[in-house]
């Protein structure tokens, strides 16, 4: 077992003066595997119940698109990982005593921020990408104001969309709004119709427009996220038992499956080629990280949580 070292990116800002935990990255063996066959659909408990990577905005794409960070608890706590997208290494970043959640990458690719919920109590901690420096953001830290904490989640900057929406009068649900790459549009998820479904704000002048609901089917979709090139967004749409991530374009409205494999399928990211998908899979053999590759009709399992039974914590590095 071997400890990874790599470049450093430039910094987003100089913060190593910070008091922290120094500590060597863990890397663990990533078998790589694809993913099973279909059995019986999961309910909803037994989605809640799985072990392995956290669902809901557990996973965050770095900027340059080659690695994903992760909460998982991999080592019996939930703690915060990286690994690249196509590679056989998994490198873990904290090691804090208590329960790690939601990263997010700094602009820069340099910093991981992430909450960290110690008895209910979240605070707002960064780790650097080589999982060597951790420590909390407090006021009079150099990267205070530069990340936050809005509903629990980190956010680096204040590119909010949300108080357009909020001023049109428009329903849409927490945390799903999203900007286009070129600022000319808000994706976000509805619910004014009975059920959940995408929605487009056309923004003009700094108010919305005009509203597009896209409710053609009767399945419920959510979480749009934006592709790069700015030509559409890829979301979740749940049928027949399954959570399955769907693609749309903003001006034709043209829909077709993104990534449609047995299980629930949470927290979609798109790569900078706007075709590679990361998302978490959520079957009978746990929650993992999945890739989908540009051209790829199926995915590839980035961790294997492989259950409760025959899985062994990972290895330490001294």
């Amino acid at each position: 077992m071997t400890v990874e070292r790599r470049e450093r990116p430039k910094p987003f800002t100089d913060a190593w003066d910070a008091r922290g935990t120094p500590r060597p990255p863990t890397t663990v063996a990533n078998p790589p595997g694809d993913i099973g066959l279909a059995g019986a659909a999961l309910t909803a408990d037994e989605v809640a119940a799985a072990r392995g990577v956290e669902r809901t905005g557990g996973i965050h794409l770095s900027p340059d698109g080659s690695e994903v960070a992760f909460a998982w608890d991999g080592g019996g706590a939930l703690d915060i990982y990286s690994a690249p997208i196509f590679g056989d290494r998994i490198i873990q970043l904290t090691d804090l005593g208590a329960r790690c959640l939601a990263p997010r990458w700094s602009p820069d690719g340099h910093w991981v921020a992430f909450a960290r919920d110690d008895g209910g109590r979240r605070s707002l901690w960064v780790v650097d990408r080589d999982g060597e420096h951790a420590h909390e953001v407090k006021s009079g830290d150099a990267l205070h104001g530069a990340v936050g904490l809005s509903a629990g989640i980190p956010r680096w900057g204040t590119d909010d969309a949300s108080p357009i929406l909020r001023a049109a009068g428009i329903e849409f649900i927490a945390g799903s709004a999203s900007w286009s790459p070129d600022r000319s549009t808000i994706a976000f998820t509805t619910h004014a119709r009975g059920t959940t479904k995408i929605a487009f704000a056309h923004v003009r002048d700094g108010a919305a427009a005009r509203v597009e609901v896209l409710d053609a089917t009767p399945f419920e979709d959510s979480d749009p996220v934006w592709r790069p090139d700015g030509r559409g967004v890829v979301y979740r749409r749940r049928e027949h038992g399954n959570v399955t991530l769907h693609r749309v374009f903003t001006i034709s409205h043209a829909d077709d499956a993104a990534l449609d494999v047995p299980g629930w399928l949470f927290s979609p990211q798109v790569g900078p080629d706007s075709e590679t998908i990361v998302a978490v899979l959520v079957d009978r053999q746990g929650a993992d990280v999945v890739v989908r590759p540009k051209g790829g009709i199926t995915a590839v399992r980035i961790t294997r949580t492989r259950g409760a039974a025959g899985w062994s914590p990972p290895p330490r590095v001294q």
